[in-house]
């Protein structure tokens, strides 16, 4: 019984600091709206491009889209974790009318955003229900762009650009715990860029 008793003690040390790692660890999985600020000012630009050609430009953006996320991390304690996840922030569009004396014609452009990132997370309980959180880190990703410029009923340009970079987010939400295995995320990102990618979503979080 002695050597029973002990036997189970020696297991029970050295199980119990891994089953409490381990439920350090989280996963989740996130819907949203992503806005890219950007593509309302191309209006602006293809505006004054047209009429320096005698044109006139008629332009229409949507400039939000529903973006997709998968993200994890690990949890050093209640007040802090290091958090990492892949999004895609989905397609945006422009689509400008021109009309002039030359004739009619188009200029429509996809813009899509997609990257990882790496950041740490700080967070503040409230009572057991709720914890506030801010994250800030580094978002490596990419805008693929596809413009094509249209005059008469013919293809007179494209541009296909794919731009690769690191730039500095950040962000913040608040978690509603449902027990110590599931919990909910409402959360804002903010990418740092010269024409801001902004992403509101919901998130369902699974912790191990």
């Amino acid at each position: 019984m002695r050597n029973t008793l002990k036997a189970l003690l020696f297991v029970g040390l050295c199980t119990t600091p891994v089953i409490s790692q381990a439920q350090n660890y989280y996963i989740g999985v996130g819907v949203g709206q992503s806005r890219l600020s950007g593509v309302d000012s191309a209006c602006d630009t293809i505006a004054r491009a047209a009429s320096r050609d005698g044109l006139r430009s008629h332009c229409d953006t949507d400039d939000t889209a529903t973006s997709l996320s998968l993200f994890g991390g690990y949890e050093v304690n209640e007040y802090f974790a290091v958090e990492g996840g892949y999004t895609d922030y989905g397609d945006t569009a422009i689509n400008s009318r021109l009309t002039g004396v030359s004739g009619n014609g188009s200029l429509t452009g996809d813009y899509s955003v997609k990257g990882i990132y790496l950041a740490g997370v700080g967070k503040y309980p409230i009572g057991d229900r709720f914890a506030f959180f801010i994250k800030a880190g580094a978002f490596s990703g990419s805008i693929k762009s596809d413009v094509s410029l249209m005059l008469n009923g013919k293809v007179v340009a494209t541009s296909n650009d794919d731009d690769d970079g690191t730039e500095f987010m950040y962000g913040a939400g608040i978690d509603f715990i449902f027990n110590e295995n599931s919990s909910l995320r409402l959360g804002f990102d903010r990418i740092n860029t010269d024409e801001a990618l902004d992403n509101a979503y919901l998130g369902f979080i699974g912790h191990f």
